[in-house]
């Protein structure tokens, strides 16, 4: 992921980059946030970030968003490393019998 920004940032010197992912996908999208502070980051659910092991007290990205369903059991343990985190209601149950329902990229479309 980081190598794809490094790549558009030098074709595109003036341009502004958006990073998203979701899961696994928005802690790289995190990770490359924090190791380029100008881009635009956007996470729904993400998971644990290895970011603390790559750079040791990073600075939070001022552009990073966090989107989050309350109880999803993967983003559940991820440590935030944006101040910006939203709560988004999920459009599946989540329960007993559909634990991972909170989980899905469904969640954030229309």
């Amino acid at each position: 992921a980081e190598e794809k920004y490094k790549l558009l940032a030098r074709e595109f010197p003036k341009a502004t980059i958006y990073v998203t992912g979701h899961s696994l996908g928005g802690s790289q999208a995190l990770v490359v946030g924090e190791l380029h502070p100008k881009a635009i980051v956007r996470a729904f659910n993400p998971g644990s970030s290895p970011i603390d092991l790559i750079v040791p007290n990073a600075p939070s990205n001022p552009n990073a968003r966090i989107y989050r369903v309350p109880g999803d059991p993967i983003s559940y343990f991820a440590f935030d490393s944006a101040e910006d985190v939203v709560s988004v209601k999920a459009k599946k149950d989540i329960g007993i019998m559909s634990p991972l329902g909170g989980h899905d990229l469904d969640n954030f479309l229309p």
